[in-house]
């Protein structure tokens, strides 16, 4: 699918701009995304429990976009799947479907969109409200 399209039904669904910053970076809010901080996400729930609920879904395909224009966009299978922040900048990911959606911050958060999605990671992870994303100054002085 062409990335241009992407973009376009991102921002239809989900009120993504292209190459823009999301939830929580952006203060929107939406009734099914919730963003945690990802270091917490990764240690305590991990890639591949998101990658197995995903396949569990029937997601086999799976697409990246990054912030920057210089990165190249993918469809990767799930197993290649690896939502973090790296040097191509801030990411998204999504199936072709559009009923979820994941973001990654450089402010260390990592945005779940999507009912179902919410709906299985809450069920799977019992201390999941306390792992809601937290800006550095609030990191500090609550001392995590």
């Amino acid at each position: 699918m062409e990335s241009e399209l992407l973009w376009t039904q991102l921002d239809i669904k989900w009120a993504i701009q292209k190459r823009s910053h999301w939830i929580p970076l952006d203060a929107s809010k939406h009734k099914f995304a919730l963003p945690f901080m990802d270091d917490y996400f990764e240690s305590e729930f991990g890639f591949e429990r998101l990658r197995a609920i995903l396949k569990k879904h029937g997601v086999n395909e799976v697409y990246e976009l990054r912030e920057l224009t210089s990165s190249p966009e993918y469809e990767l299978e799930v197993s290649a799947f690896y939502p973090t922040y790296d040097f191509d900048g801030e990411g998204f990911w999504c199936s072709k479907e559009m009923d979820w959606v994941i973001y990654v911050s450089h402010e260390n958060s990592i945005t779940i969109g999507g009912e179902w999605l919410i709906n299985m990671v809450k069920e799977v992870w019992p201390n999941w409200e306390s792992r809601l994303w937290l800006d550095w100054k609030e990191r500090l002085a609550r001392g995590i």
